[in-house]
């Protein structure tokens, strides 16, 4: 009798169990929703930082209550990476995301010495990083910076950042070229160019100068005479590129330029094919050995839960906001709209595009093989399409938070500290990461630039961007 009691106790416990499964899962038949992968229109050209820390402001987290992270104790989360920046990609806005979980959980960085560029765009030195009050060599837990990632850099970043996960982020080449024409006034700089060599008398007289005004006009005019306007600009010559301008730097395959290629980065455009052919495949080869993370700027709710998923992080510690939209944000969560590099290319003829295609050969040869392996790597996850919305959840209930402060100066000041983070750009943030860990240089201080004046570096300051440089103190 005892056992017969025995057993109908356990049926009723199992029933029971079944029960609340069913109500907590829903029916086990129901068709897995299709994935969504079209890219969100968000702005990531610049710095973001996270608005999920809890220190000073409650968020609300009921809508992803639902969401179970899948992870869930399985894996060990990874505090120890390298970010290789590259130009106009998103960087900024990933940078400012890990910068976040440096501060969250006090790892030690290891800073640029400008506070921007690990030497960028020559090689990475001893002199390129922020030793503070000591000479001694630096070693942290993380790196983020522009730098030109050759065997040299590989080779001291690992000394630096011993235990080092290595990451970078790649976007559509065309789109990239266009953003960073006019974000770095690329017509201007060759215009002043042009005009110094026709003042010496060394300027080919039938090259004209660049139209400033009109953005479309001057790409065009560029690209069809693209090798004599890149000579214009100053010349960097980093080791191993020989004649190569910042122009080269910033436009032709500058995505392979950071990433340090150089058996195959040439200021020359026309290059023996099957050559070619097999030196790019062995560079892209060796990016794919580099780095344990790839990410795309044209998926980026894809690509910040793969972070997620592959550095075993929270979902919290990936949330974000766009630091350029931060005007739009006293009026709520910014709308989506096309970023500067395909407004552009929207108004070009094919024959122009033709030719930009000339300058980002190897450039489209690395986006290509890693958009391929990003999905590959997405293919294989499980639940993946499910975090992604759960994310943008999280991402609009946090920008809808933060939206009742006023931006700019204001909200790094009046905020509570996790919307005052939202205001800090980069070198904002390095300056607070090199206070907490004891590293600005003897008499040194972190100063904001006052509104319309040059920071130093030659960054200009705006209303709604307060902009940082590292000083000597008065």
């Amino acid at each position: 009798r005892d056992s017969r009691g025995v057993e109908r106790l356990l049926l009723a416990v199992a029933a029971g169990l079944i029960t609340f499964s069913a109500l907590q899962l829903g029916p086990l038949t129901a068709s897995r929703p299709a994935p969504d992968r079209s890219p969100r229109q968000v702005n990531v050209d610049s710095g973001q930082v996270d608005l999920t820390e809890s220190t000073g402001l409650e968020l609300p987290v009921a809508h992803v209550a639902a969401w179970v992270d899948p992870l869930n104790g399985t894996c060990r989360p990874v505090n120890s990476y390298v970010f290789v920046k590259t130009h106009k990609t998103g960087g900024s806005t990933l940078a400012n995301v890990l910068h976040r979980r440096t501060w969250k959980h006090q790892l030690k960085p290891v800073l640029p010495k400008n506070l921007v560029n690990m030497g960028w765009p020559n090689r990475l030195t001893p002199k390129s990083v922020l030793k503070g009050p000591s000479t001694v060599a630096v070693k942290g837990d993380v790196l983020t910076g522009h730098l030109v990632f050759d065997d040299v850099a590989r080779a001291a970043t690992a000394r630096m950042v011993p235990k080092g996960r290595y990451l970078t982020i790649l976007r559509d080449p065309i789109t990239r070229l266009l953003s960073a024409f006019k974000y770095y006034g690329i017509a201007r700089m060759v215009t002043r160019g042009l005009a110094k060599r026709v003042a010496s008398g060394t300027a080919s007289t039938t090259l004209a100068p660049l139209p400033v005004s009109d953005p479309a006009a001057a790409v065009r005019q560029f690209a069809a005479r693209a090798a004599e306007y890149m000579s214009l600009s100053p010349e960097i010559n980093p080791v191993g590129r020989p004649n190569v301008t910042l122009v080269h730097a910033l436009v032709k395959d500058s995505m392979a330029f950071d990433l340090g290629f150089t058996s195959t980065y040439s200021v020359a455009l026309d290059v023996d094919a099957a050559r070619w052919t097999s030196l790019v495949e062995l560079e892209v080869q060796r990016a794919a050995e580099k780095f344990d993370l790839v990410l795309i700027n044209e998926y980026w709710d894809e690509s910040m839960v793969l972070l997620r998923r592959a550095f075993c992080w929270e979902l919290d510690d990936v949330v974000y906001t766009s630091l350029k939209a931060a005007a739009a944000l006293s009026r709520g969560p910014p709308a989506a709209k096309p970023s500067r590099g395909s407004q552009l290319q929207r108004s070009l003829p094919p024959e122009t595009l033709r030719d930009l295609n000339k300058l980002v050969e190897l450039d489209t040869a690395l986006y290509r093989h890693f958009n391929r392996t990003f999905w590959q790597r997405i293919a294989a996850e499980v639940g993946f399409d499910e975090e992604v919305a759960a994310l943008r959840r999280r991402v609009s209930e946090v920008q809808a938070q933060c939206a009742t402060y006023k931006v700019g100066i204001d909200l790094g000041r009046t905020a509570p500290h996790v919307c005052q983070q939202h205001s800090w750009e980069n070198v904002k943030f390095s300056c607070e990461l090199a206070k907490q860990w004891g590293q600005l240089p003897q008499g040194h201080q972190c100063k904001e630039c006052v509104f319309g004046s040059e920071c130093g570096d030659g960054r200009r300051t705006s209303r709604n961007l307060p902009r940082y440089t590292l000083q000597h103190a008065p």
